[in-house]
């Protein structure tokens, strides 16, 4: 593998996780304006709870963590969706 293959592997690898701690931030945000903190916390700690994640896991594991929302929150997990999508629109025109 050549250097320029190494780096650009590399500048792959630091772009995906500046955008899963740029997720988990507004995952976190979208539930505490909903929720509340408090609630936020319990809705996390459940989901972490059932599908084994690590908090640092819930943007990596996105799909786990979409499921685990719909089963707390049913129908309403959608609102929590958009919620975090305009959080993370907004933070990406900054």
């Amino acid at each position: 593998m050549s250097a320029l293959e190494s780096l650009s592997i590399q500048n792959i690898g630091d772009q995906e996780h500046e955008f899963n701690e740029l997720l988990l931030e507004c995952l976190e945000e979208g539930l505490r304006e909903i929720f509340g903190n408090k609630g936020a916390q319990i809705i996390l700690d459940y989901i972490n709870r059932q599908y084994r994640l690590r908090s640092r896991e819930n943007a990596e594991r996105l799909e786990a963590f979409r499921i685990g929302l719909s089963e707390f929150l049913g129908s309403g997990a959608v609102v929590v969706e958009h919620k975090v999508m305009k959080i993370m629109y907004s933070k990406l025109e900054e």
